[in-house]
């Protein structure tokens, strides 16, 4: 039983206990209330998670490249279609496994195991690291790889994506490019040849070395026939002694495969391999397992021969490489058409000049046999157009007048007095003074001359240097009075040998006078009666270079 005190209390710490666990029970509420929020919450983090990865592995599987997803130890954990797909694989096969167990083992490379190892522990990367391997089922392919760190799921370590790209396609087109180019580059270097080059084997054995030179082709060879199909001249690059058989056969008439289809198509031949269809050829060794390119040679319907190269195996026959073999093939054949023609046009321009010759040695005897028929008519004046046309020449040389002229200048002094046939012996061998009918007579021989020489088809002008010997610079001179620059060249370098000739000789009406005499007579009229440069060279003969009549 309790008095009044100790009821009261006791009443009041009921009272404050009951206080406190309303407080605590609103705290725990609150409590409740906080987890239960965050437990939502951690439903929806978790769910935004997987979606997140669902949305992620969506994307994965609409990549085209090959992707691998790997753990910390390098196992797989996902692929994507397209890995499957490339690989043609089944994610039985792949999934849960060691990276380097795939396959046959072709990511197994120490170079890529160091790089993966290095990403989750070093958080590094790394970017188109290229292997070319024989995968199974897919054969040899040349891949390029890419590796990140992914982030894994709380609390788990990290995940590897590995990026895998199929670049084999790529690479063979980019060699192909390359190819291509190599090949261009060497029928520049043969056109340029074919441009400097006149020797039909210097053509052609340029032609086989630029062809491998650049590293187009690996072996070339050409073969020239005549019109029954024998060989005339091969040539050959990057074959060496395996060529000597091949060549002989050629001789023999021996045409193999390539050279008879080659020969009887006018498109490009192509054997993809030569050794099924080739057996008894002495280069099929050296062509196994090669693109076989063989093309004849034409220009204008005519055949000259066959070109034939080995192309690396690597590279198809496609229409661009055709198509550039069958250009080098033309534009050799081309040469060679030149080349046929040059030669042909030098066989005429030979056959000219032999005629030529001949024409010119048939006009010496008939220019001699002239001369010698004036000289017997005047035998006082016997060898004086021979050492006319001697003294002539001499001076034209030294004058540098061209070939011609100095041809021309000489025949002409042969006969340059042919005119005088019409004059009366006696009066040429008169051994006085001649009158003025007379003297008027021997001024007529520049006429006659020309009148006897001018239907003669000489190659030069003949009868109007022998018209013109006369003449003076002055216009002083005969048979018309012709100065300066109206007088041929050749006909004032006639002059000036003929005063020399005449005044040093004997004549009838007088006996011969010193050199000297005749030399001032020239010296003294340079210019006004003769030409300067001929009397010029006239003087330096007898001075310097010791000349004798």
């Amino acid at each position: 039983m309790c008095n009044g005190i100790t009821c009261g209390h006791q009443m009041k710490d009921e009272e404050k206990s009951k206080e406190e666990l309303i407080n605590e029970l609103v705290v725990l509420r609150q409590r409740v209330a906080e987890l239960e929020a965050a437990e939502v919450e951690h439903k929806r983090t978790e769910k935004a998670i997987h979606d997140a990865h669902e949305y992620m592995k969506s994307i994965v599987n609409t990549v085209r490249e090959p992707l691998l997803v790997l753990d910390s130890e390098l196992r797989v954990i996902s692929a994507n279609r397209s890995f499957y797909k490339t690989f043609n694989v089944s994610p039985e096969e792949t999934e849960g496994k060691f990276i380097y167990d795939l396959g046959n083992r072709q990511w197994d490379i120490p170079e890529l195991r160091k790089l993966l190892e290095n990403i989750l522990p070093k958080n590094t990367s790394f970017d188109n690291f290229e292997m070319e391997h024989d995968f199974v089922h897919i054969g040899r392919r040349v891949m390029l790889l890419n590796g990140r760190r992914m982030v894994g799921k709380p609390g788990k370590p990290g995940m590897i994506l590995l990026a895998i790209e199929d670049v084999t396609e790529q690479k063979r087109a980019e060699e192909e490019i390359r190819h291509l180019n190599l090949v261009l580059r060497a029928i520049r270097n043969v056109n340029q040849l074919i441009t400097r080059e006149r020797c039909r084997s210097r053509l052609l054995q340029g032609a086989c070395d630029n062809l491998i030179g650049t590293r187009g082709y690996s072996t070339a060879w050409i073969a020239i026939f005549d019109g029954s199909r024998r060989v005339i001249t091969t040539a050959e690059a990057g074959l060496g002694n395996e060529f000597l058989s091949m060549s002989e056969q050629l001789r023999r008439g021996e045409l193999h495969y390539c050279v008879r289809q080659a020969l009887e198509r006018s498109d490009v031949l192509v054997i993809q391999d030569p050794f099924p269809s080739c057996t008894h050829c002495p280069l099929v060794n050296t062509c196994r397992s090669k693109l076989v390119l063989s093309a004849r040679l034409e220009h204008a319907g005519k055949v000259y021969g066959v070109i034939s190269v080995c192309v690396p195996s690597q590279f198809m026959a496609d229409k661009e490489e055709l198509d550039l073999f069958k250009d080098v093939a033309g534009d050799l054949a081309f040469a060679l058409h030149s080349i046929e023609l040059e030669e042909e046009q030098s066989r005429i321009d030979e056959e000219l000049r032999q005629s030529f010759e001949k024409l010119k040695r048939t006009l010496r005897d008939t220019v001699n046999a002239l001369s010698s028929i004036v000289e017997m008519r005047d035998p006082y004046t016997a060898g004086h157009q021979r050492r006319v046309a001697d003294l002539a020449k001499a001076i034209a040389e030294d004058i540098t007048l061209t070939d011609e002229q100095i041809e021309a200048i000489h025949m002409a002094g042969l006969i340059h007095d042919i005119g005088k046939i019409s004059v009366p012996a006696d009066i040429l061998s008169k051994p006085s003074r001649l009158n003025k009918p007379e003297m008027d007579l021997i001024k007529s021989h520049p006429q006659v001359g020309y009148d006897i020489l001018k239907g003669i088809e000489f190659p030069w002008p003949i009868a109007e240097i022998v018209f013109q010997h006369h003449e003076r610079m002055n216009g002083s001179g005969y048979p018309k009075g012709l100065r300066g620059e109206e007088i041929l060249m050749e006909a004032r370098v006639l002059g000036v040998a003929d005063v020399v000739e005449a005044m040093a000789s004997h004549r009838p009406y007088r006996p011969a006078l010193a050199i000297d005499k005749a030399l001032e007579e020239i010296s003294k009229n340079k210019g006004i009666l003769y030409d300067t440069e001929a009397v010029d060279a006239c003087l330096n003969l007898f001075a310097k270079k010791g000349y004798r009549l």
